[in-house]
């Protein structure tokens, strides 16, 4: 049998609704964030030796894993580091996150959306046959024509 070998494990992981890449950058250290060469901030942990990349929608990823204890150490070290500078806050989970997303669309999303469910009004009957008078004035001159 083919001997296997654990190289590079790689999860992903949302832990924070979003963060400034900027302040995450000055905040920790030995993490790096250029935007114009990639659009993450690229932090390398002392322990465990993993590579974390944090993205401005609250997504990290963690990379270059031997373990999924690593992966597990890795992700904790960056979500308690964050929280501690303020940088983040815990995500609600069975939807609430969601939930509050939802409340706080404004009150012109609100009209908005009404005035998309609002159903096309239809033509009264004498819209109706002015169209098919309309229509057959229009036969009418094609023949004598």
């Amino acid at each position: 049998m083919v001997e296997i070998f654990i190289e590079n494990i790689i999860a992903s992981a949302t832990i924070s609704s979003g963060l400034d890449l900027v302040v995450v950058a000055q905040t920790l250290p030995n993490c790096e964030y250029n935007p114009d060469r990639f659009s993450g901030a690229v932090f390398r942990p002392d322990d465990p030796p993993v590579v974390i990349l944090l993205f401005n929608n609250g997504k990290i990823m963690v990379t270059a894993a031997k373990s999924v204890a690593d992966v597990e150490s890795g992700m904790k070290n960056v979500e308690s580091k964050l929280k501690d500078a303020g940088l983040i806050q815990p995500i609600e989970k069975d939807g609430a996150a969601d939930k509050e997303q939802t409340e706080k669309k404004t009150k012109s999303d609100q009209e908005q959306d009404q005035d998309e469910d609002q159903p096309e009004p239809e033509e009264t009957d004498a819209e109706e046959k002015k169209d098919e008078k309309d229509g057959e004035s229009g036969e009418e001159e094609d023949l004598m024509n």
